[in-house]
């Protein structure tokens, strides 16, 4: 409402691994949903963030997987603050 910020999307979703065939199986890619992503209007800056009551494996594993296929770092918020 203040105009800081716009391009807000809900849940966006980015492909870490492509699926692929092994043998007669098909493999499904490997995804990861943000729960929101959104542009800084003042910088221009691109911003993920997600929400978590706690920090998993699998959510640092796919932290990892984003920040070297996409170049992208993810804010965190704990809702147990």
């Amino acid at each position: 409402m203040a105009g800081e910020i716009d391009a807000l999307e809900l849940q966006p979703l980015f492909e870490l691994q492509p699926g692929f065939k092994f043998g007669k199986r098909k493999i499904r890619p490997i995804t990861y949903a943000a729960d929101f992503r959104y542009r800084i209007v003042e910088t221009g800056q691109i911003v993920v963030e997600d929400v978590k009551a706690i920090e998993t494996e699998v959510f640092r594993m796919k932290r990892k997987m984003l920040l070297y296929v996409h170049g992208i770092e993810i804010s965190m918020y704990s809702t147990l603050s």
